[in-house]
C-alpha cells in the first residue's frame, strides 16, 4: 500500500476525532446534550470543525479576519438559546452509542477518502494526478493565508504592499490551512483527501441527523443519506432532449442545464453551505426560528461569496414573518437589530474592496443608460423564468417519485389544498420560498458578474438537494423506494464520470519536474498561447499553467507572462476583464513601465520583469511560439508528452 495513502489516511481519521474532542468540549462548556445520537455526533463535529477554523483564522490574522465578526453571531446565537424553550439536555452522556455511531463515521470518512484517493492516482504511478485548477488554486489561497495572515483570493508575492483582503468563501480554505500547518501535510493533497473528505462526510452525517429528527433513520435511510451526497440536479437524456427542442424557442437559454446541475462532489467547496443549513433545519424542526436564524446568520462571515443572497433572504424573510406570521414584536426587533450589526460589519470590513480599483468594478447598473432599457429589463426576468423552469425540469424524477408514491394515499384536490396551506402557514415553507426568490434575484441582477449564476447555486439547489433527500427517505412504496435506489446509483455513475480525473501529464514528466522545482525561488512564470485564450482558458484567475507543481510547492505564486491583444481590447461591459487585468502582477508592470516611460515592448517588458524578480522557472503552452530574448535565457526545456507543455528553466541575464 503506497505510503502516501496511509500517510493521508491517518491524518484523516486524526482530524476527525480531535474535531469531535474540540466539539464535546464545547457542549460540555454550553452544558447542552442533544437527545438524538446522530444529532449529538454530527453537532459536536460540526461545531468542532467550525471552532477549529475560527480559531485558525484569528490566530494567523491577528483577529484581522472577516471571522472576528462571529461574535456578533454568538451573541445572536445565545440570546436566542437563553430565551428558548429548549435549553438543552443536561443528562448524561450516552457514551457507548455516540461511541459507535463515530466509528460509523469514521468508516464512512475511510471510505470517501478511498474513492478520492482512486480519483487522483493511476496503477504503477508514484506522483498523485493533478486534481482540476480549482483544487490547486484554493491550495495555494490556504498556505498564502496561513503565512501572510492576509484574507485575499488573489495574493502577490511582487507587489505585497496591495495584498488586500477581499470576500470569498474562506471557512474550506483556512480550515485546510490550519489542518495542514498543524499535521505538516502538503496543502493541495490535505484539501483533497482531508479536508474535503471530513466535509463531505460531515454532510453524510447530517443528513443521518435530518432522517433521525424526522423519526425516519433505518438502516436503508442511512444508504440513502450516504448516496444523497452524490445527489445534484439531474442532467439526463429527459432533460437535455426537452433543452434542444426549446433552445430553438430561445426558451432556457439564460440557464442551461450545466449552470444548475452541482452537488456536493462536482462543487465540494459548499460543503460549509450544507452543514449550515443542515444545523439550521434540525433548530426549525425543533420549532427553534431563532436559533435557526442565528445559525443562518453565520454564512456571511464564513462563506462571503454568498452574503449578498443570504442577506437578503434573512432581512426578507423577517420582514415576512412579522407581518404576515408571528406578529412577535420583540422577535423583529431582536432579530433586526442583530442583523444590521451583520450587514453593517460586513460592509465596514470590506469598504476598502468595494471602493478600490477592482472591488468598485461590482457595478450591477453599468449597462443602464448604454443599452435600451427593455433589454436591462427584459434580461433579468428572462433569467428568472428560465432558471425556474430549468430546475423544475432537472428535478422532475424526484417529484414524478413523489406523486407516484401518494397516489392512492391522497387526490390531487387534497395534495393541492394541503400544499397550498403550508405555504399560507408553514413559516419555514415560507422562508425557502423567499430563500429561492432572493437568491435567484440576486443572480438576475448580478449577472453580469462571473459565476452570477453561483448566487443562486450555492444557496436555493443546495437547499433543492436536501429536500430532495427528504422526498428520498419519505417514499414508502417498495416500488418507489427501489426506483429512488436506482435513481442515486445513476447519481453515483455520473459523478463519476467528473471526479475521477483523466492523466494530464505524464509520470515521467511529473518526477523530473518535482526533482528541478526544490531548487526554484518562490515565483515563477506561465504563457498562453491565442489559441488557449480563444478556447477560453486563463479568463479565470484558477486558470494557471504549472498548477501541478503546487503538489510539490504550493508556496510557489505564478505570474502570467502572456496577456493577449483580445485582453487588452476597451469594451463597454467588460468589468471582468478589467478586474483580471488589475489583478495580474506582469500587466501592473508594464503599466509602473509606462508611467515612468521606460516601457517600449511586451518581449523586453516580460524579460525586465523576469530578471527584476528573479524568476527561475517558465511553463509554456504548446501554442506559444518563445521570443528570441526569452529563448537566450533557457537553460534546460523539459517537454511533457502528453500535455505538450513545456517547463523552462531559466538563467536570468541582464536587461
Amino acid at each position: 500500500m503506497p505510503e502516501i495513502f496511509v500517510r493521508y489516511l491517518a491524518i484523516v481519521l486524526a482530524v476527525g476525532l480531535v474535531l469531535y474532542c474540540i466539539g464535546c468540549v464545547v457542549f460540555l462548556f454550553l452544558r447542552f446534550q442533544p437527545k438524538h445520537i446522530f444529532t449529538s455526533v454530527f453537532l459536536k463535529i460540526f461545531v468542532g470543525c467550525f471552532s477549529f477554523t475560527a480559531i485558525c483564522a484569528l490566530y494567523f490574522t491577528s483577529l484581522k479576519t472577516i471571522f472576528s465578526g462571529l461574535i456578533i453571531c454568538i451573541v445572536y446565537f445565545f440570546t436566542e438559546l437563553r430565551l428558548s424553550k429548549r435549553k438543552g439536555i443536561r443528562g448524561p452522556v450516552n457514551i457507548k452509542a455516540e461511541a459507535g455511531v463515530l466509528l460509523l463515521f469514521l468508516v464512512v470518512v475511510s471510505g470517501f477518502y478511498t474513492y478520492r484517493y482512486n480519483s487522483i492516482t493511476h496503477d504503477g504511478d508514484s506522483v498523485l494526478n493533478i486534481p482540476n485548477s480549482d483544487f490547486t488554486f484554493y491550495a495555494r489561497i490556504s498556505h498564502f493565508l496561513v503565512e501572510s495572515g492576509i484574507e485575499s483570493a488573489t495574493p502577490s508575492l511582487i507587489y505585497q504592499e496591495l495584498n488586500a483582503r477581499d470576500p470569498y468563501h474562506y471557512f474550506d480554505i483556512w480550515f485546510n490551512g490550519g489542518v495542514s500547518f498543524f499535521s505538516s501535510g502538503d496543502n493541495l493533497q490535505i484539501l483533497f483527501l482531508v479536508s474535503y473528505t471530513i466535509g463531505i462526510s460531515l454532510v453524510w452525517l447530517g443528513f443521518c441527523s435530518i432522517a433521525e429528527n424526522l423519526d425516519k433513520l433505518t438502516w436503508i435511510n442511512v444508504v440513502v443519506a450516504f448516496l444523497a451526497t452524490f445527489f445534484l440536479p439531474l442532467q439526463s437524456f429527459f432533460s437535455e432532449s426537452i433543452n434542444q427542442v426549446v433552445n430553438q424557442f430561445f426558451i432556457l437559454i439564460h440557464a442551461p442545464p450545466h449552470y444548475l446541475a452541482y452537488g456536493l462532489w462536482n462543487l465540494t467547496k459548499i460543503y460549509p453551505i450544507y452543514l449550515v443549513f443542515i444545523s439550521a433545519i434540525l433548530a426549525f424542526l425543533k420549532h427553534e426560528k431563532g436559533l435557526g436564524l442565528a445559525i443562518l446568520s453565520v454564512l456571511p462571515f464564513i462563506y462571503t461569496t454568498v452574503a449578498i443572497p443570504i442577506m437578503l433572504t434573512l432581512s426578507v424573510y423577517v420582514v415576512v414573518d412579522y407581518f404576515f406570521g408571528s406578529r412577535d414584536k420583540a422577535f423583529f426587533f431582536r432579530t433586526a437589530a442583530a442583523l444590521a450589526c451583520v450587514y453593517l460589519f460586513i460592509l465596514a470590513f470590506y469598504y476598502p474592496y468595494l471602493t478600490d480599483s477592482v472591488g468598485s468594478q461590482l457595478d450591477p447598473f453599468r449597462r443602464l443608460g448604454v443599452e435600451p432599457i427593455y433589454k436591462s429589463i427584459f434580461r433579468p426576468a428572462k433569467i428568472f423564468l428560465d432558471a425556474s423552469v430549468q430546475l423544475l425540469v432537472l428535478v422532475m424524477p424526484f417529484l414524478v417519485l413523489l406523486l407516484i408514491d401518494l397516489s392512492n394515499r391522497t387526490t390531487l384536490d387534497r395534495l393541492r389544498q394541503t400544499v397550498f396551506d403550508e405555504i399560507r402557514k408553514n413559516n419555514y415553507v415560507q422562508f425557502g420560498i423567499v430563500l429561492y426568490a432572493s437568491s435567484l434575484v440576486s443572480w438576475c441582477i448580478l449577472f453580469d458578474i462571473v459565476d452570477a449564476n453561483q448566487f443562486f447555486v450555492k444557496t436555493a439547489i443546495v437547499m433543492v438537494n436536501i429536500l430532495c433527500f427528504i422526498i428520498a427517505i419519505s417514499l414508502r412504496k417498495i416500488l418507489t423506494r427501489a426506483i429512488m435506489l436506482l435513481l442515486c446509483g445513476y447519481f453515483v455513475v455520473i459523478t463519476n464520470d467528473d471526479i475521477f480525473e483523466q492523466r494530464l501529464y505524464s509520470q515521467g514528466y511529473m518526477e523530473e519536474i518535482e526533482r528541478v522545482v526544490d531548487t526554484t525561488g518562490r515565483i515563477g512564470g506561465f504563457m498562453l498561447g491565442e489559441a488557449d485564450y480563444k478556447q477560453g482558458y486563463g479568463n479565470n484567475i484558477v486558470e494557471v499553467l504549472g498548477d501541478y507543481i503546487t503538489l510539490f510547492r504550493p508556496d510557489i505564486h505564478f505570474v502570467n507572462l502572456s496577456l493577449p491583444d483580445s485582453l487588452l481590447e476597451e469594451g463597454i461591459f467588460n468589468a471582468d476583464v478589467e478586474r483580471r487585468l488589475g489583478e495580474n502582477d506582469f500587466y501592473k508592470f508594464m503599466l509602473a513601465q509606462k508611467k515612468d516611460n521606460v516601457f517600449s515592448s511586451v518581449v523586453q517588458s516580460r524579460r525586465a520583469f523576469i530578471n527584476e524578480f528573479d524568476i527561475e522557472c517558465v511553463i509554456v503552452s504548446p501554442h506559444v511560439i518563445l521570443d528570441s530574448l526569452l529563448e537566450e535565457q533557457v537553460l534546460k526545456k523539459i517537454t511533457d508528452t502528453y500535455s505538450g507543455q513545456a517547463f523552462l528553466l531559466l538563467n536570468k541575464g541582464d536587461e
